[in-house]
């Protein structure tokens, strides 16, 4: 059986970005591990997705809705006070996690996933998936894209399935 370059590549990069949700020494590695079932069940509802939309790009769209949060790593790995005092607010006021960072940070887990994006060199769609996946209709040339990964991150939410960070399901963006 012979697996195409897509294939490789997507198996390379869940791995990848595998290794870095899963550091046992972490105490906050149930948090890292609900949040990589997550990403994985976006990954897959947007591969879903796509196929049902005849999307061109499918397994682009399986690598935008996997690392459609990273960001929120990046935050609990080198900034974990900073991360649990937005969990904290977003847990007791009930509010989305990008409501919490905006609302106490300058920035929000989509910025820092947008530097992350740029500096791996990634293309321009990846970067515009993870910085709009909460506002689709800004992502302009891909917003179609965004909005795949919006609604897969709304159906995972919905299903449970692992943990955005937060305990809400993001209203749909019908723009």
């Amino acid at each position: 059986v012979l697996l195409g370059f897509e294939a490789i590549r997507n198996l390379l990069l869940t791995t990848s970005v595998f290794d870095v949700f899963s550091d046992r020494r972490s105490a906050r590695s149930a948090s890292r591990e609900k949040l990589w079932d997550h990403s994985l069940g976006c990954a897959v509802a947007a591969r879903v997705i796509g196929k049902y939309i005849r999307h061109e790009k499918i397994e682009e769209l399986f690598v935008c809705a996997l690392l459609h949060d990273i960001g929120k790593i990046v935050s609990m790995v080198y900034a974990p006070e900073e991360y649990e005092t937005v969990s904290q607010l977003a847990e007791n006021r009930g509010i989305l996690m990008f409501e919490a960072e905006s609302e106490l940070l300058d920035y929000t887990h989509a910025d820092t996933g947008r530097l992350l994006a740029k500096k791996w060199n990634l293309p321009t769609m990846v970067a515009d998936v993870i910085t709009f996946h909460h506002s689709p209709e800004q992502a302009e040339a891909h917003a179609q894209e965004a909005a795949v990964v919006h609604v897969a991150d709304i159906f995972c939410r919905s299903l449970q399935l692992g943990s955005g960070g937060d305990n809400r399901i993001p209203g749909l963006n019908s723009a």
